[in-house]
């Protein structure tokens, strides 16, 4: 989010979930209960114009990069891969106890923002995420690309074609929602550094 060239345009304080002092959730969520992805269960029966008219439509900005977030894309990933041949995607891959853990501490189907009334219980839950979790795991194997804990954002971002910079970073920190729940009024290194520690909070690689 903070690194250049991102297009922030789908943020808005309702689309967040805050944790403690902290949004958990941030920008928009595409699914079932929410704004715009509401047939991404069946996401592979739309077509290409369908699906980029409702990426389009949580911006309020064209341009930019845009981080297309959504639980449901883990089961279309070979899809849509070859729906969208010039995207990049980012895989995020934690231990299946570890994701219902988090869910569960960070309120379960009480959390506020994205819905995840569609899942309907929390042992449909945890299946859901193995099968995610799998589905990601193939991913990769498919591309030859090994899931890898990383020390700091940087190389994720270099194969993102991103950066950060003192500047863009600075403006970032100052919006209202990095103020009110984001890591706002801080000095620059300091966001900096808690944006590249959450590089180690998962593995990940990008195809």
């Amino acid at each position: 989010m903070y690194a250049n060239g991102v297009n922030r345009s789908d943020m808005r304080l309702q689309r967040s979930h805050e944790g403690g002092s902290r949004a958990l959730h941030f920008g928009n969520y595409f699914g079932p209960g929410m704004e715009y992805g509401r047939q991404f269960d069946n996401l592979g029966s739309m077509s290409k114009t369908e699906l980029l008219d409702e990426f389009a439509g949580p911006y309020a900005a064209a341009g930019g990069t845009k981080l297309l977030k959504s639980h449901l894309f883990a089961r279309h990933l070979p899809w849509l891969k070859q729906t969208f041949p010039a995207a990049r995607f980012l895989l995020v891959h934690r231990p299946d106890h570890a994701c219902l853990a988090w869910w569960e501490a960070a309120g379960g189907f009480s959390i506020s923002y994205p819905d995840y009334s569609w899942y309907k219980s929390s042992a449909n839950m945890a299946k859901q995420i193995a099968a995610d979790n799998a589905n990601i795991a193939a991913f990769a194997t498919q591309h030859q690309r090994q899931l890898t804990r990383r020390r700091s954002m940087k190389p994720i971002l270099n194969e993102l074609g991103l950066h950060y910079s003192h500047s863009e970073v600075q403006c970032v920190s100052e919006l209202e929602f990095e103020r009110q729940w984001g890591l706002g009024n801080q000095p620059v290194a300091d966001v900096l550094a808690a944006c590249h520690a959450m590089a180690g909070l998962a593995r990940t690689c990008v195809i």
